[in-house]
């Protein structure tokens, strides 16, 4: 479930108005809600992949937040294009500045696994925020960091991430790593054709094409028309 957030003050028609619009539009995945921000939230990654800002102007802590956030949605787009050095310098000055940037440290935990081959310290890292977090996140990073070398303990942390992910809080929020995991480690494809046949249903995209046609080969169904 990707979540647009409004953050404002003591006004109300604009930001409810707002709210109601996005979510009559019944788009499968998008909700909207005012932003919710407390002592449990500070602690975690941010929840919404847009925030609608109202009041930031007038509350220091709330632009504390706002640049939090920018930082490590920053730091994400480095290292999907690849610069992972500019990705590294934004996650350690989101984590300079929250202590508790737990989706930061992740961050600097992929970089280590992927980029560094330094799969212990990855381990470290993934199994520190998975103490601290109840999102399936740190279970899927420590199904794949073990992939390489113990299946069994992959497998252990794949099975995890599968239970929890697959609860309806979570909406289709998990939906691609599920098909993930379950055409690889935890080899059952029928279950990750189901999951891509409701994608394709909901929205029909390159990637959700791709998405079925990966699983469509996994189950011995090469030639199945869609």
């Amino acid at each position: 479930m990707k979540k647009i957030g409004i953050l404002f003050g003591q006004e109300r028609t604009f930001p409810q108005a707002f709210v109601e619009r996005i979510n009559s539009k019944n788009v499968d995945g998008i909700k909207a809600e005012p932003v919710r921000i407390d002592k449990v939230m500070q602690g975690e990654p941010t929840e919404y992949s847009v925030i609608i800002d109202r009041i930031s102007q007038d509350v220091p802590f709330f632009r504390a937040y706002l640049k939090n956030a920018a930082l490590s949605n920053a730091a994400d787009l480095y290292v999907h294009e690849g610069d992972l050095k500019k990705a590294s310098e934004l996650y350690e000055q989101c984590i300079r500045f929250n202590s508790c940037d737990f989706h930061s440290m992740m961050g600097l935990g992929w970089i280590a696994l992927v980029h560094d081959g330094n799969d212990s310290q990855a381990k470290k890292i993934f199994s520190f925020v998975r103490s601290k977090l109840k999102s399936p996140d740190p279970l899927l990073k420590l199904s794949q960091a073990n992939e390489m070398n113990d299946i069994a303990v992959s497998k252990k942390f794949a099975v995890q991430f599968a239970q929890q992910a697959a609860n309806a809080v979570y909406g289709n929020m998990y939906n691609k790593y599920l098909i993930q995991v379950y055409t690889s480690v935890l080899n059952e494809p029928a279950k990750a054709l189901t999951i891509a046949e409701k994608e394709m249903s909901n929205r029909r995209t390159p990637q959700t094409g791709a998405w079925l046609a990966w699983c469509l080969f996994d189950n011995g169904k090469n030639h199945r028309p869609h």
